[in-house]
C-alpha cells in the first residue's frame, strides 16, 4: 500500500476525454462510410486502402461504425454514452429499451447493454456472464472473470426487469 494518497482527478478526466474523442472519431468515420461505402464492395476498398496506409482496420470494423452511424441518425445519439454502447444497442429503440430496464445504479458498458439486448430480441431468460462485468463491484475480480465459478447469475422477472435474484 502507497504511503501517498493520490488524486485520480486528472487522469480520469483525460480518460474520459480520450474515450469522447474515440466516439467522435467512430462517429465521423461511420457517417462519412454511409456516404462513401453504402455496400461491402466500398468497405472492402476502403479497408484494402487502409491497409496501404499502414492501418490495421478490418472489414468487420468499418461495418460496425457504418452501420451504427445508419442506425443512430445524429439527432438519436446519446452524447452522454460513447459509440460502442450504441453500437452494443443496435438501435435507438433498443438503446432504450436497455436503458429502461437496467436496475438504478449498474453502470453502462457496451458489454452490459449487448448482452441486455440479446436478452430483449429473445435470448434465453436465465443468463451468466463473467463476474467481472457483475453490479456488484470487485465480485470475481481476483481469480479471473471467465472463471466458471467467478460467474453471477442474471434473471429477467415477471416485468422484464434485469436482477440477480429468482
Amino acid at each position: 500500500m502507497s504511503k501517498y494518497v493520490i488524486d485520480w482527478t486528472h487522469t480520469t478526466a483525460a480518460i474520459k476525454k480520450a474515450e469522447r474523442r474515440k466516439s467522435e472519431g467512430r462517429w465521423k468515420t461511420g457517417d462519412e462510410l454511409c456516404r462513401e461505402a453504402p455496400d461491402d464492395a466500398g468497405l472492402r476498398a476502403c479497408a484494402k486502402e487502409l491497409k496501404q496506409l499502414g492501418y490495421s482496420i478490418t472489414v468487420n470494423e468499418l461495418r460496425k461504425w457504418r452501420d451504427t452511424a445508419a442506425a443512430f441518425p445524429l439527432a438519436q445519439r446519446r452524447p452522454d454514452l460513447t459509440f460502442d454502447i450504441h453500437a452494443a444497442a443496435g438501435d435507438p429503440e433498443m438503446l432504450q429499451r436497455v436503458l429502461a430496464k437496467l436496475p438504478r445504479g449498474w453502470p453502462v458498458s457496451p458489454t452490459r447493454v449487448g448482452w441486455a439486448a440479446a436478452t430483449l430480441r429473445g435470448a434465453p431468460p436465465v443468463a451468466s456472464f463473467p463476474a467481472c462485468v457483475s453490479p456488484v463491484a470487485g465480485t470475481g475480480h481476483a481469480l479471473g472473470g471467465g472463471h466458471r465459478r467467478n460467474r453471477i447469475r442474471v434473471f429477467v422477472d415477471r416485468r422484464g426487469a434485469f436482477t440477480n435474484s429468482q
